[in-house]
């Protein structure tokens, strides 16, 4: 495996660049000319015009990027309760684990068998520079680890609870919590958190909610364990003119359970398709 690299999506030379000339003139044209670098891996879509001449896509973008050693195409959509993405390694070696860095820590993870978000990484140190002194944390759904392990690094919590259901993606997060030495205030737990709550694990003065779409069913069990004036990260998708739907959801919900929003703000935190967007809303509740 290569140098383990900081994170990143930015290129060292743009696709069309690189192939200016090499392709014919409707693959070029229908070419995306972005891809994602994860670790040593680049993640890229390939257009049903481009499928001939993909092989050679790939060893373009290896020629360009020494420490890159993989390069996989995206074989489909994220899909399944996990929010799995199929990948087809092109060229380079033949795996889909890696390892990276992330606002100063070490994460290990297969991308093929966990999700986890390159373009994501400003949005959880956004979250952890939020974090006051002596705070319990719970982060569901937390995946790898990216939540909890960057938090711990850029924050002084007193602890931070990480729950996930995908066995695999739990196995990573515990390996990069091995990676980290450091840090000592993360507990990881391998459950449904609909399970999980039914413990007694106290109440949370910040609950991260890094799930998309299907995490809005979770969140009348979420608030009771949280504490009074506490924060709740919730993310959702939403079109351009619709943010506000979903502070609207969350306060509906606050208020059947008797309780009062004393703040809220709205954060667009990714593009996830037409007029679409991955946002967060922060909100304080009392």
């Amino acid at each position: 495996m290569a140098d383990i690299l900081e994170n990143q999506t930015i290129m060292t030379l743009p696709l069309k660049k690189l192939l200016n000339g090499l392709l014919p003139e409707q693959a070029f044209a229908e070419l995306v000319g972005s891809y994602d670098i994860v670790g040593d891996i680049a993640v890229i879509i390939i257009p049903d015009s481009c499928q001939p001449w993909q092989s050679l896509i790939a060893e373009k973008i290896l020629e360009n990027h020494p420490h890159v050693s993989v390069v996989a195409k995206r074989a489909g959509n994220y899909d399944g309760e996990f929010r799995l993405l199929p990948l087809q390694v092109l060229a380079g070696e033949e795996r889909t684990v890696t390892e990276l860095r992330e606002s100063g820590v070490r994460l290990s993870l297969d991308l093929a068998q966990a999700y986890y978000s390159v373009r994501s990484g400003g949005e959880r140190l956004r979250i952890a520079r939020m974090v006051a002194d002596g705070e319990r944390i719970l982060v569901p759904f937390s995946g790898v680890g990216p939540y909890p392990l960057v938090i711990s690094q850029h924050s002084r919590a007193k602890e931070i609870i990480a729950v996930e259901k995908n066995s695999s993606a739990h196995q990573y997060a515990l390996q990069s919590f091995r990676l980290n030495k450091k840090l000592k205030n993360i507990k990881f737990y391998q459950a449904d958190i609909s399970c999980w709550l039914g413990g007694e694990h106290g109440t949370f003065d910040r609950i991260i909610m890094p799930l998309p779409k299907s995490g809005a069913a979770f969140l009348s069990s979420l608030l009771p364990v949280l504490s009074p004036r506490g924060w709740v990260h919730f993310y959702d998708m939403q079109l351009v003119d619709s943010f506000e739907k979903s502070f609207e959801f969350i306060e509906g919900v606050a208020l059947q359970l008797g309780r009062k929003i004393l703040y809220h703000n709205i954060t667009a935190c990714g593009h996830c398709g037409p007029r679409t967007y991955r946002i967060c809303v922060d909100v304080k509740l009392e």
